[in-house]
């Protein structure tokens, strides 16, 4: 006799007798007594067959039930019925699903086809259960006038999978407030069939690739409700999922981003932005237990908060609030601002509380109540949807751990399949930027390679950095500070050395290269003339504009342009950066102005011999205000994207870097973090390189430049032998190495110190060159958060001060003004200090309390079954390693 077996997802629960249909729904209908609302769930939904939402009619009782039979399906076996432990389920979770459940009426339950579902409530709730828990909790914001609107709900089967997707809708349809539409992730086959689609309402567009387990959200809101509601705003709760990470850089990093109050604020690439964020952003977050948020990186005017305080910091009051708003520049400018995020336990943010949510919102505009920032006048063709409505995308999927959820998100990217320069990975870049700043010359150039070479330490790269031109933008050597480039780029080469200038997406009005491109329309312009109520006498009323190098004035930008043209017949938009004086933007959008730019950069090569370049800026707050391109920009990120992807992009695989990026995994350059301050802290300083890193790598940008050890030393501040020495040794393992600043000017033993930690590098370098290769394939990162290598030690998750290099190597560096010893903690394993002669074994798996770091020593380990083992301690290859030339 053929009987019915239950087939649980979850094979580690006991078996136990099965209870009927109805005894389940009587438990759970009693977890639901309590504290529930019972009127709301007695109600009806008008579904489109005009009929009522069965799962109203059933209540939640029934709708748990659901849960339950979907959760564990039967098959067909011998033997008696049987039921896993579902006893802890309805006692626990069931009790804490009817909790959610009951504040608003299910609108439709959506099954992923591999565990989980997707509840709908009325009220804009959305509960991710999976394999018998909740997963995540999150909501859609409806506007106020879909309060009382009764929902519709379609369903249809999903393209690409057996499952089915769901419209919620509110108000009619052909004149819609809101709609909510739920898809489940398409099966594998599905995903690489339809990899190259680009609407966005599928389940299966190239930014989702290769997820599964989990939803695609499309919530669109009226365009003309987008002001009251904020935008279309889908928002997560953070405490349901653990420990968070990813999101990009900010001033002031931080590992995980639990502890951070990230104001909501603008999304774009920024040189020290609103609310913090920094040069590198991307559109993903993964927690501790395996949850994997992401957002589609095509959103318009995409904003982002995080665990933000309950009122704007920068008002003193309602009414004041523009007065007292904080505004924002672009580089130096910002120098003074509050080092942002600020944490939990900063005062402010305790005085006014965390809403304890990752916040998603696609806005009609950059305009912001509570601050100023360069784009807050952004405006393209693209600002609502052909139908009238603004929506914002996101998708959750679950993985088994934090790790599964990584390389999940990593693999919806294009990996750049070739590396950098070897000799990146190998041996220290040097540059001259913080050792000589805008002084730089050829004698000191030289001057400064012959120390280095005296010494005998590696080097790959000598960047020549500010000032090596006469104008920004002609790309020519001044031959005043630089009389022969041609014999001094030959000496460095004959030293070892590869050559790399700092250049820009930058001309000012007085180069040659303006006055060539100008005249072809290359750069970016200005639409003032269709702003009139910002330009003329009203431009007073803008001065903060230009006080503050949010952008150029009306006036200062007629002085530059009166004589020139722009794409539209616009005038070129010059505006205020890091440096003086104003300066326009290539315009990237133009492959005419592009082919421009990179023949000239590719003619410096020919004629000096110049190997490469490191590209700064390319963050789009570095545009005038109301930018006019050749093709219109559907976000300011798609401008970032394009300059490394078409400009940078041209000099991939070389000695080249960049400083910023939008979905420019596949780029095999240079990512370099932004300017450190030469400090300890976590603000920009060295505690803020580990998580920086680690944030880089799960982004999927690899090749993480470090900025340079011991920071850029500026407004005066030098670092002392033993931060200069203990960032050395923070950097030592990391995927680059690059110094400005000499030790040996601190001395013979700083410069001792610091190079025992360069020739631990040396040790470890054709490792490093291996995880490089790895990374070009599939965008493992090079340095691995310690969660990643062992994704079930819990206390892996809070660790901000250690990094895993590849599977094998353990790093902990000391971070701490004053510190000569450290706890370490080392994953499941046998391990061996590689400092250790006589290689004892340690188990891992548990923290090392105490651990001796004096400040010659740089603690790390390798697992004692690695192949690197033989290599590390053998000595004839160890001696071999430590010298250079």
């Amino acid at each position: 006799m053929s009987t019915r077996i239950l087939r649980p997802v979850n094979p580690s629960l006991p078996l136990v007798p099965r209870k009927s249909r109805g005894e389940r729904q009587s438990i759970c209908l009693q977890a639901s007594i309590s504290g529930s609302n019972k009127s709301a769930n007695a109600a009806s939904v008008v579904s489109t067959s005009g009929g009522v939402n069965p799962h109203l009619e059933l209540g939640v009782g029934a709708v748990v039930s659901e849960v339950w039979e979907r959760l564990f399906p039967l098959s067909s076996a011998d033997g008696d019925d049987f039921d896993r432990s579902i006893d802890g389920f309805e006692s626990a979770v069931a009790e804490d699903l009817v909790g959610l459940l009951s504040s608003s009426p299910v609108l439709a339950t959506v099954s992923n086809g591999a565990g989980g579902m997707l509840f709908v409530q009325g009220n804009g709730n959305l509960t991710f259960v999976e394999n018998g828990s909740i997963v995540s909790e999150g909501v859609v914001s409806l506007p106020g006038a879909c309060v009382g609107v009764a929902p519709s709900v379609e369903k249809k089967v999903a393209t690409g999978t057996s499952s089915e997707e769901v419209l919620v809708r509110w108000g009619a349809a052909a004149s819609p407030m809101a709609l909510l539409h739920v898809m489940p992730h398409a099966d594998e086959a599905a995903t690489e069939s339809s990899s190259s689609s680009s609407s966005s309402s599928s389940s299966t567009t190239t930014w989702t690739r290769n997820m599964k387990r989990g939803f695609v959200v499309e919530y669109e809101i009226a365009g003309d409700l987008a002001k009251e509601a904020s935008g279309a705003e889908i928002s997560i709760r953070l405490e349901r999922s653990g420990h968070w990470f990813g999101g990009g850089h900010f001033i002031r990093q931080i590992w995980p981003l639990n502890d951070a109050s990230l104001e909501v604020g603008p999304w774009y690439a920024f040189d020290n932005g609103p609310n913090g964020v920094n040069n590198l952003l991307g559109a993903h977050w993964m927690t501790s237990r395996g949850l994997l948020v992401s957002v589609d990186p095509s959103q318009q005017y995409l904003h982002i908060g995080m665990n933000a305080p309950n009122q704007v910091l920068g008002a003193k009051d309602e009414g004041m609030k523009n007065l007292f708003k904080r505004k924002w520049g672009v580089g130096i400018q910002n120098a003074t601002r509050e080092l942002l995020p600020l944490t939990k336990g900063h005062g402010k943010i305790a005085r006014a509380g965390q809403d304890g949510l990752l916040r998603i919102q696609a806005r009609s505009n950059y305009v912001d109540a509570s601050m100023e920032h360069p784009l807050k006048h952004w405006q393209h063709d693209y600002d609502v949807n052909d139908d009238g409505m603004l929506s914002v995308r996101v998708s959750m999927s679950m993985a088994d751990n934090a790790a599964e959820a990584c390389r999940m998100a990593l693999g919806s990217m294009t990996p750049p399949k070739q590396i950098p320069d070897a000799s990146m990975f190998r041996y220290p870049i040097w540059t001259t930027w913080a050792r000589y700043k805008a002084r730089v010359s050829q004698e000191k150039v030289l001057t400064y390679a012959k120390e280095i070479t005296d010494r005998c330490l590696p080097r790959s790269v000598m960047e020549i950095d500010d000032r090596w031109q006469v104008s920004y933008g002609d790309l020519r050597f001044d031959p005043k500070k630089f009389p022969d480039p041609v014999g001094m780029i030959r000496d460095l080469h004959a030293l070892g050395f590869k050559v790399t200038t700092w250049v820009h997406p930058f001309v000012q009005r007085e180069s040659a290269a303006y006055l060539e491109g100008a005249e072809k329309g290359y750069f970016v312009g200005c639409d003032m003339a269709d702003h009139p109520e910002k330009s003329g006498f009203w431009s007073a009323f803008f001065k903060w504009d230009w006080l503050f190098g949010t952008s150029t004035s009306s006036s200062e930008a007629l002085k530059y342009s009166s004589f020139s043209t722009a794409p539209g017949g616009s005038k070129v938009g010059f505006f205020r950066w890091w440096n003086t004086p104003p300066v326009a933007a290539l315009d990237v959008t133009n492959p005419e102005a592009v082919e421009w730019f990179v023949a000239r950069l590719k003619k410096l090569q020919r004629e000096t011999g110049v190997d490469g370049f490191k590209f700064d800026a390319g963050e789009p707050c570095f545009l005038p205000r109301f930018p006019r391109t050749h093709l219109p920009l559907s976000t300011p990120a798609e401008y970032t994207q394009l300059y490394v992807q078409r400009v940078a992009g041209q000099f991939a695989g070389g000695v080249s870097e960049v400083r910023t990026g939008h979905h420019n995994h596949d780029v095999a350059i240079m990512y370099r973090m932004g300017d450190r301050f030469s400090t300890w802290d976590a603000g920009n300083g060295l505690r803020s390189l580990i998580p920086t890193l680690l944030t880089s790598g799960i982004l999927g940008y690899p090749f993480c430049l470090p900025d340079m050890i011991g920071g850029n030393a500026y407004f005066n501040t030098h670092p002392d032998k033993e931060l200069l020495v203990r960032w050395a040794q923070v950097n030592a393992l990391m995927p680059a190495m690059q110094f400005s600043l000499a030790p040996w000017d601190l001395g013979k033993e700083t410069e001792r110190l610091v190079t025992k930690a360069i020739s631990i590098r040396r040790k470890l370098e054709d490792y490093l060159v291996t995880l490089a290769e790895e990374a070009a394939e599939n965008l493992t990162p090079i340095c691995r958060p310690l969660w990643m290598i062992s994704p079930g030690e819990e206390d892996t998750y809070e660790i901000q001060d250690q990094f895993a290099l590849g599977n094998d190597v353990i790093v902990a560096p000391v971070v701490c003004r004053g510190a000569r010893r450290r706890d370490v903690y080392l994953t499941e394993g046998s391990w061996r200090d590689i400092a250790d002669a006589d290689g004892t074994v340690i188990e891992g798996g548990r923290w090392l309390k105490n651990v001796a770091s004096p400040l010659d020593h740089l603690p790390v380990y390798v697992r004692n079954d690695s192949s690197l083992v033989e290599r590390l301690f053998d000595s004839r290859s160890t001696k071999e390693k430590n010298s250079f030339d």
